[in-house]
């Protein structure tokens, strides 16, 4: 697994790893990590069998520019975003044959100090053409 983040949280996850705060149990875990700009030399070296694309509505033309290099031949995209009307972007971007449907279901938020706090149950996901 390897997130595709924005500089300042690269810096983050550099120095504190993934810190996941949950009334389940707590996590802190050393990540790999790329930003958009270091992400072809990554591509490179070894394509991604699968593009997870989590983000808010508002980001997805970035989003989908960010990803695009990790976007090959043979990688399936999962987005998991609100709503559908992602999928007619992606569809066009990278081919229906290549997006999934999915769905998330987590209570959770990013803490003032990047930390990511779970606030309840346990998460599930579905997904599937």
């Amino acid at each position: 697994v390897t997130f595709l983040v924005r500089e300042a949280r690269a810096a983050q996850l550099q120095a504190d790893g993934l810190r996941i705060r949950s009334p389940l149990g707590d996590a802190d875990l050393p990540v790999a990590h790329v930003t958009a700009q270091d992400l072809p030399a990554l591509v490179a070296q070894r394509p991604f069998d699968l593009v997870i694309l989590s983000c808010k509505a508002y980001d997805l033309d970035s989003a989908i520019e960010a990803i695009a290099p990790a976007v090959g031949e043979h990688t399936t995209v999962l987005p998991i975003l609100n709503g559908l009307r992602h999928y007619a972007a992606l569809d066009e971007r990278f081919g229906a044959a290549r997006v999934l449907g999915g769905l998330c279901f987590i209570s959770a938020t990013k803490g003032e100090h990047g930390e990511i706090l779970h606030l309840g149950k346990p998460a599930a996901m579905t997904f599937g053409e």
